[in-house]
């Protein structure tokens, strides 16, 4: 059995449920930036000490960048207790061991969910992940759907119902008014494919990927994403 993750990115947070082979459930919240905010000060043999870094497998933030006071530095070696060394400018910063590090960030380079799985997994991050099985689910994706910032969308569908979606079910919350405004698509555009797939799964019609028209907006310079339905498809 593998490893099960949920996991649901929001615009500040992203909060990962992991349950492992045995069935035990862990919870790890990370910044949907994938960066993790701390501070550090110095400590022996060349080392910082940080607590934000503690719990962490060896190496886990190793040839990660740490930037802090408009300055960068490549994480060179990271332990379990927090400790951490930085290289700048191919040097070792010896030099810097004497200052502390105020309000540093370090940036994972990851998409929050898969630095939230490594975090949980204590993977480092120069190991492949295992396979797992995963469930992911964004809040941004409902914000950008309310506020209509996300990105240009272009529906593709059977030829002949490219206008299902604004026709919609014909609800009528007021059953009585004259000036019926419905709520503009999600979609920008419709494209319509030649082919027909029957209920039971005959194909009428294949489809032609040749003949599908383009997927680029009326002045073709801006690409849209596809929302991909064709009719029966499924089966």
């Amino acid at each position: 059995m593998n490893w099960q993750f949920w996991i649901d990115v929001g615009g500040t947070f992203t909060d990962c449920i992991g349950v492992d082979p045995n069935g035990d459930k862990h919870f790890t919240k990370v910044l949907s930036s994938g960066q993790i905010l701390g501070s550090a000060k110095p400590d022996a043999d060349g080392y910082f000490l940080s607590k934000e870094l503690i719990g962490f497998t060896d190496q886990f933030f190793r040839n990660l960048e740490l930037r802090s006071n408009n300055e960068s530095w490549r994480i060179i070696d990271s332990k379990p207790d927090g400790r951490f060394k930085l290289q700048h400018d191919e040097s070792i910063t010896d030099s810097l061991t004497q200052f502390t590090l105020h309000n540093f960030t370090v940036e994972s380079t990851l998409p929050a969910p898969i630095f939230a799985i490594r975090k949980t997994l204590n993977l480092p991050l120069i190991q492949p992940l295992p396979n797992l099985d995963v469930r992911l689910g964004t809040t941004r994706g409902t914000n950008a759907l309310l506020t209509r910032t996300g990105a240009r969308v272009a529906f593709v569908t059977t030829k002949g119902h490219g206008d299902l979606l604004r026709i919609g079910f014909q609800n009528r919350p007021d059953i009585f008014a004259i000036d019926i405004k419905k709520p503009e698509p999600l979609f920008e555009t419709s494209i319509e494919i030649e082919e027909r797939i029957l209920h039971d799964g005959t194909v009428e019609k294949a489809l032609n990927p040749d003949a599908a028209p383009p997927t680029t907006s009326s002045n073709q310079t801006t690409r849209h994403r596809l929302s991909r339905h064709l009719l029966d498809a499924f089966v």
